[in-house]
């Protein structure tokens, strides 16, 4: 509560009306209230702030999730499987190539939105980085899943068309789904 009335203090009185518009914005977006923006005015971290926890932005993840989810209907099921292969055995058909652009895109959505909340709780002076970073499990579900996208799938298509391995990373797909969406967590 001190850093709270030593902010009040130095502020005018349209300062203090912006701050409790931006916690009322906070508490309609369900996310919690930061006060160390007020003492050190960090304008690059408030903007990854808003963005990263902006429904919006959620919602545009969700889909991206229920996406990748779905996308593993269009990987293939066997070794050579005539959707994905040409008449040459080395050339990867154009379906096969949309589905890795798609992929692609997919995670790399996935890994600014780690570096988003990566950067804004780094700078969260109301606990220690490391439980800021380590104490959510949101957050380590995250890391979990950024590391282990990018690693399936190059280790899916640096074995692929001569032997075909179940990615690893179908089973986390369903779990980046609910873990995006906030009103489908019970805390």
């Amino acid at each position: 509560m001190t850093i709270l009335t030593r902010i009040l203090e130095n502020q005018t009185r349209e300062e203090r009306f912006a701050k409790a518009a931006r916690h009322l914005r906070d508490a309609l977006f369900l996310r919690r209230m930061r006060n160390d923006f007020d003492i050190h005015k960090k304008n690059a971290v408030r903007m990854i702030y808003e963005l990263q926890t902006n429904p919006l932005w959620e919602a545009f993840l969700s889909y991206l999730g229920w996406g990748y989810m779905l996308l593993s209907i269009l990987e293939p099921s066997y070794s050579n499987d005539q959707h994905f292969l040409t008449d040459s055995d080395d050339f990867r058909a154009p379906y096969y190539q949309l589905k890795l652009g798609l992929e692609g895109v997919i995670i790399g959505f996935f890994w600014i939105d780690l570096i988003f909340a990566v950067i804004h709780r780094w700078y969260d002076h109301s606990m220690t980085k490391t439980r800021s970073l380590l104490a959510n499990k949101k957050m380590i579900f995250k890391y979990i899943t950024c590391f282990a996208y990018p690693i399936d799938l190059i280790h899916f298509n640096s074995v692929y068309p001569a032997s075909v391995t179940i990615q690893f990373s179908r089973y986390l797909r369903p779990g980046t789904c609910f873990s995006i969406a906030n009103e489908l967590i019970v805390a």
